[in-house]
C-alpha cells in the first residue's frame, strides 16, 4: 500500500479490506463448519454473495457514484450492464471453478487448523506473480516482493508456533507446577 507516498490513496485500502473479509470468511467457515455439512456451506456461501452483490448492484450499479477520476474507483462504480453471451459463458465457467475451489478450501478449513491450511493458499502468490507477468507484462518491484515476503514469513512463523505449542510439555517430577 506504500503509506507515506503518492501511491497511497484511499483506494489502496480496498485490497486490505478484501483480505480482512477473506480472513473473516475463513474464520466463520471454521466455526460453522463444525455443525454444517460441506454441501450446505457450498450452497449458502454463493447465496450470501448473490444477496450482497444484489444490494451493491441496486445501490451503486447505476453509475451515479462514478466520476471521481481514479481508475479503480471508476471501474468499481461504473454503470452495470448486462454481459454479452460470450462474457456470460466465461462467467459461468469461472463460477463453476470458484465453487469447486471454494468447496475444497472450505473442506480444508473444516477438517484442519487454519494455521495448517493457510500456508497452502500462499501458492497463490506464485500464480499471481506469474500470471501478472504473462498476461500484463508486470513484474513485482522491491516493495511488492517485501510485502509478499512479509505475508509468507508471517504465515510460516504462525505454523511453526502452532506446532511448538501443540507439543506435549514434559514437567520434571519434583518441580512446582
Amino acid at each position: 500500500m506504500r503509506p507515506g507516498t503518492d501511491a497511497f490513496t484511499l483506494t489502496t485500502i480496498l485490497p486490505a479490506l478484501a483480505a480482512l473479509c477473506y480472513a473473516a470468511f475463513h474464520i466463520l467457515t471454521r466455526k460453522i463448519g463444525k455443525t454444517e455439512s460441506l454441501l450446505s456451506l457450498t450452497f449458502y456461501v454463493p447465496l450470501v454473495f448473490l444477496a450482497v452483490t444484489t444490494v451493491i448492484g441496486l445501490t451503486l450499479g447505476q453509475g451515479g457514484f462514478a466520476g471521481d477520476g481514479h481508475r479503480s474507483v471508476e471501474f468499481l462504480l461504473r454503470a452495470w450492464q448486462w454481459p454479452s453471451w460470450a462474457d456470460l459463458s466465461i462467467m459461468v465457467f469461472i463460477g463453476i471453478g470458484v465453487t469447486v475451489g471454494g468447496a475444497a478450501i472450505s473442506q480444508a478449513y473444516r477438517v484442519a487448523e487454519a494455521a495448517l491450511v493457510a500456508p497452502f493458499e500462499y501458492t497463490s502468490l506464485i500464480y499471481a506473480t506469474l500470471l501478472g507477468y504473462l498476461l500484463f507484462a508486470e513484474w513485482p518491484d522491491l516493495y511488492e516482493w517485501s510485502g509478499m515476503s512479509l505475508v509468507l514469513i508471517s504465515g510460516l512463523v504462525t505454523v511453526w508456533r502452532e506446532r511448538v505449542n501443540a507439543r506435549p510439555r514434559v514437567v520434571p517430577p519434583n518441580s512446582p507446577r
